[in-house]
C-alpha cells in the first residue's frame, strides 16, 4: 500500500511540476483547431483536446505508459469472454434497442435506433462493482459495423457517478467508428454531445484505453497516447463500455475482448 502511495504521490507531483514548467499556455481569445495547434506545438507535445487547460509534453506520458501498472496496482476487472452468455435484448428507449451475447471468446453488442436527428443513443453496460477516482479502461474493440458510416462507433467511457440526479454531470466516450478515434463529450441532460477528433486507425481490433489521474485524462490506442483531456474532477466514477449513434446513427455493431480495469490504491 505504501508502495502505490507513494507511487501515485510521485505522478502527482511530476504533473504539478509540468503543469507549471512544461505547459504551454494557448491564448483563449486566438480560434486555434486541434489540428492547427497539434502543428505548431513541439514535437514533444500530447495532442490536447482543450488546449486553454496547457499541454503535457510526451515524457509524462512515456512515464505513465511505462508504469501504469505500478501507479493502477488493483485489478478491479480483467475478461476475456470466455464464458459463453445467449443473446439478451434491452430496450434503451423508445428509439432503440441493444442486443449483447458472448460467444467465440469475445462480447458482442449492436445497437439498432430508429433514429429521430436529434437524440443521440447510447447503448451501455456499467461496470457497478466499484467507482475509481483514478483509474485505467481498456478493450480490444472491432468495430464490425457503423451506419451511416462514421455516424457511431464503438467505446470505453467514464461518467460521474450519481450522474441521474445531476443534468450538468459529465459523461466521457473514447470512440473508435473503424476508421478514427474521438473524445465524444456530453452532460447528461444534453441531447447530444461533441466530438473532439483524435487520429485514425486502419485496422482491426484496435485497443482503445483511458487512463484518469489527479484531474487528467490521457486516450490511448494501441498502447500509444494520442489525446489528452484535463476535466479537473475528482471522481467517484462509474466506468463503462458498449455502442452509441450520432442523431444521424442508425446502428453500430461492436465487438469487446480482453477487457481490462485497474485502479489506484484506495480508491
Amino acid at each position: 500500500m505504501k508502495k502505490n502511495l507513494f507511487c501515485t504521490i510521485l505522478l502527482f507531483l511530476f504533473l504539478s511540476v509540468y503543469s507549471v514548467d512544461a505547459y504551454q499556455q494557448i491564448d483563449e481569445n486566438t480560434a486555434v483547431s486541434n489540428q492547427e495547434q497539434q502543428e505548431d506545438l513541439a514535437d514533444d507535445s500530447v495532442m490536447a483536446l482543450n488546449p486553454e487547460k496547457g499541454v503535457v509534453v510526451r515524457g509524462v506520458t512515456d512515464v505513465l505508459q511505462a508504469n501504469h501498472e505500478s501507479f493502477f496496482p488493483i485489478t478491479i476487472a480483467d475478461d476475456s469472454f470466455s464464458k459463453q452468455v445467449d443473446a439478451v435484448l434491452h430496450n434503451i428507449d423508445s428509439d432503440s434497442v441493444m442486443r449483447v451475447v458472448t460467444e467465440y471468446g469475445q462480447q458482442d453488442i449492436d445497437l439498432f435506433v430508429n433514429t429521430d436527428m436529434i437524440h443521440d443513443h447510447v447503448g451501455k453496460i456499467n461496470f457497478n462493482r466499484d467507482f475509481p477516482q483514478n483509474f485505467e479502461i481498456s478493450a480490444d474493440v472491432t468495430v464490425r459495423d457503423v451506419y451511416p458510416k462514421s455516424r457511431g462507433g464503438c467505446y470505453v467511457s467514464f461518467s460521474e457517478k450519481g450522474m441521474t440526479n445531476n443534468a450538468d454531470a459529465a459523461e466521457y466516450y473514447f470512440v473508435a467508428d473503424g476508421q478514427n478515434v474521438m473524445l465524444y463529450y456530453k452532460t447528461v441532460g444534453s441531447s447530444s454531445g461533441k466530438v473532439f477528433p483524435v487520429g485514425t486507425v486502419s485496422e482491426m481490433p484496435v485497443k482503445i484505453s483511458i487512463m484518469h489521474l489527479t484531474g487528467q485524462v490521457f486516450f490511448w490506442v494501441n498502447d500509444v497516447c494520442v489525446g489528452q483531456y484535463h476535466d479537473g474532477k475528482n471522481g467517484s466514477f462509474r466506468l463503462s463500455y458498449g455502442a452509441l449513434t450520432y442523431a444521424d446513427g442508425e446502428t453500430a455493431c461492436c465487438s469487446f475482448d480482453n477487457l481490462l480495469i485497474r485502479k489506484v490504491g484506495g480508491k
